[in-house]
């Protein structure tokens, strides 16, 4: 920037001639009481004052008594004294006449001057202040200095007897320091973790701790305030949670319908989980490792055989640190069979799903299904739906092939059916063709998408008995439905096939 210097002397030389003295007037507002009036004495060896206008036959009184001078107007030397009194009866002044010799300089002798963003810089118009000096800066302000929080351009004019200057500076922020501790992290119990906000030149930590890292293993917010070489300071936080590993509980133990095999179901929850170990009842009480899954995959299914056999498992996780938590409560699943009644006829009796340490009931209502299928072609029907409080149940004379029982869960807030074990129909020596049937519906039970194969117009009813869809396939389309039982119809030529979709 260009800075603007300007400087009125008022030194008159004219070769010999002798130095003219400096005219003072005072007029009835412009002197007030006690004022200093300044005479440069590079100019002058001497200064006259005339009385206030409008003053009458006055006395000038100097700080001796009696009256030295009186009349219109008195001539004061360097070496007269400084106090003066002016009095006419209604007039009355007391003032200063002070000979100086100092002019004012440059105010700044740079271009421009730089300050930390968040601090406040303060200006002075002059380093060396005289009395007789006045001031007059852009922004309006008289005094000798100027508080900038900002950045830009300021100027500063100073008048004194003996000159007047005016100057320019540029006021230029600092690039400001940027201290980074990353995200809010969390982390497994019994491991730490050094937080390093960047190299600066001096670090003051929220824990006393003044060194450019810390090291910490205790759950807390931490902040840092730092220091760079320009002495600009910024701060930053995080807070770090250490987990401690509790595990999870059993979600669901229900059978695979692909393999037929017991699938253990767990929520995801856990920050630091990586792997789920699955423990089986092996004797009484005694629960031996079978398997481990990837934590995020929710759920692992055991290869030992479903049936007839009721089993209990129980879970424990481990952590990105290596600790295993505490193994949850078991969960025992449903086994189920067929009981020949007298004089005919057949029942289905199952065991009841249990959770260890539920002391209420655990089933709201338990499900009996038939079907032609398993696997990929697992299409049940369901055939009745009784208490919780009820383990068995006659059958109808039907003729599919297999049976199998779903729990719905009371304590637990579960997405779908507890299933047990599937037994065969004891009045049918083989599983009926599946391909004989003209309503086909897979995965079943789904988490929400599911594929209908048949032809015909297919209605969809909630379990209110509302319907809730109606459209029109002739071989495969997919659906996708929220959670609960629905049935789905199809008709064809005057006859109706129903299914029950169990969406977990």
């Amino acid at each position: 920037m260009k800075k603007i210097v300007i400087l009125i002397s008022m030194l008159l030389i004219f070769g010999s001639l002798p130095i003219t003295a400096t005219q003072i007037h005072f007029s009835l507002n412009g002197v007030n009481n006690y004022d200093h009036l300044y005479v440069c004495a590079l100019t002058t060896d001497s200064a006259i004052v005339h009385k206030p206008d409008g003053a009458g036959y006055g006395y000038w009184l100097p700080n001796a008594n009696p009256p030295a001078l009186e009349g219109d107007s008195v001539i004061i030397t360097q070496s007269s004294p400084s106090f003066w009194e002016f009095t006419d009866g209604n007039i009355h002044i007391v003032f200063y006449v002070n000979f100086v010799s100092i002019a004012p300089t440059e105010s700044w002798t740079v271009d421009n001057v730089s300050k930390c963003s968040e601090t406040t810089i303060t200006l002075y118009a002059q380093t060396n202040p005289q009395e007789d000096f006045t001031y007059l800066w852009d922004t309006g302000e008289t005094t000798l200095s100027l508080s900038v929080p900002t950045p830009g351009i300021h100027s500063a004019v100073t008048t004194g007897a003996c000159g007047m200057v005016e100057d320019a500076i540029e006021v230029i922020d600092y690039v400001s320091p940027q201290p980074d501790l990353g995200d809010d992290q969390v982390v497994c119990d019994g491991e730490t973790i050094v937080l390093n906000p960047g190299e600066f030149a001096g670090y003051d930590w929220t824990t006393g701790a003044t060194t450019p890292t810390i090291e910490v293993g205790t759950t807390n917010s931490y902040g840092v305030t730092v220091t760079d070489g320009n002495g600009c300071q910024a701060s930053d936080a995080i807070l770090v949670e250490f987990v401690v590993n509790d595990g999870e509980e059993i979600l669901l133990l229900t059978i695979d319908t692909i393999s037929g095999n017991n699938r253990i179901t767990w929520p995801i929850n856990g920050l630091t989980d990586v792997t789920t170990v699955i423990y089986r009842e092996e004797s009484s009480n005694v629960y031996v490792e079978v398997g481990n899954a990837p934590y995020l995959d929710g759920g692992w299914t055991d290869q030992v055989s479903s049936v007839n056999q009721t089993w209990r498992y129980k879970i424990a996780t481990i952590d990105t640190c290596g600790n295993e938590s505490p193994q949850s409560a078991y969960h025992q699943s449903i086994s189920t069979a067929t009981v020949p009644l007298v004089p005919s006829g057949y029942r289905i009796e199952w065991t009841e799903y249990l959770i260890e340490g539920v002391k209420t009931e655990v089933v709201s209502n338990y499900y009996v299904f038939a079907v032609d299928g398993l696997g990929e072609d697992w299409v049940p029907v369901e055939l009745a739906m009784v208490s919780g409080s009820v383990t068995n149940y006659n059958m109808p004379t039907i003729d599919d092939s297999l049976f199998f029982v779903g729990a719905a869960l009371a304590a637990k807030d579960v997405n779908g059916l507890a299933l047990s074990n599937v037994v065969h129909n004891p009045l049918v020596s083989s599983i009926s063709d599946i391909n004989n049937k003209h309503l086909f519906i897979y995965p079943n039970p789904s988490t929400g998408v599911f594929t209908v194969s048949g032809r015909g117009v297919v209605s969809m009813y909630n379990g209110i008995g509302q319907c809730i869809l109606t459209d029109m396939i002739d071989g495969k389309k997919e659906y996708v439905l929220s959670r609960g039982i629905y049935v789905v119809k199809i008709t064809k030529d005057m006859a109706t096939y129903t299914q029950t979709v169990i969406i977990r």
